[in-house]
């Protein structure tokens, strides 16, 4: 048994369970280190550059980040893809910035569609979208979670009926079933 230190935790290793050969003693060592590292993309990519340094292969890295980070393994084609990256000298871990557009549904839009909506029930996505400037899926998503709204008979309702509205629901109801 020796000691070695994982990120400040010491911790008793039993060497005679590791391989022979330097390397995989190695890749063994970081493979208990790894257990202890977050499962975040950042971490695996940083395995990934590890293991493309260290010589193995494509199938061998990838079985590495199955062995210590289980279901939440980055896929094949992510690991063959960076991967590929870390091969051609590019050590750099982070993701680059995409192009997609920011979401346009700022609280004072958020505000102004609740108040378009509570102005008129009948009002349709395409006709909010045109009012206010965004689009249609802007004013799904915004009126869905935002809002907690749904369609229903044309009319924009709440998802949850207030405590009222039951007792008022169910008293219609059994009027109805006294009728039958």
């Amino acid at each position: 048994m020796s000691q070695c230190c994982a990120r400040g935790l010491w911790r008793a290793i039993d060497v005679s369970a590791f391989s022979w050969c330097k390397k995989c003693v190695i890749v063994d060592l970081l493979t208990i280190f790894w257990s202890k590292m977050t499962n975040s993309k950042a971490d695996q990519r940083a395995e990934i550059r590890f293991c493309v340094k260290s010589g193995l292969t494509r199938r061998q890295t990838l079985e590495k980040l199955t062995a210590v980070h289980g279901a939440n393994t980055l896929s094949k084609s992510q690991v063959n893809k960076w991967f590929a990256k870390f091969a051609t000298g590019d050590d750099n871990i982070k993701d680059q910035p995409r192009n997609a557009t920011p979401r346009t549904a700022t609280p004072a839009k958020v505000q102004a569609i609740r108040a378009s909506v509570v102005a008129d029930w009948r009002s349709t996505l395409r006709s909010l979208a045109a009012q206010h400037g965004v689009a249609p899926s802007t004013v799904h998503r915004v009126l869905h979670k935002s809002l907690d709204l749904k369609k229903r008979s044309a009319h924009w309702i709440p998802h949850l009926l207030t405590p009222d509205e039951k007792r008022r629901r169910i008293d219609c109801a059994r009027r109805a079933l006294a009728l039958l």
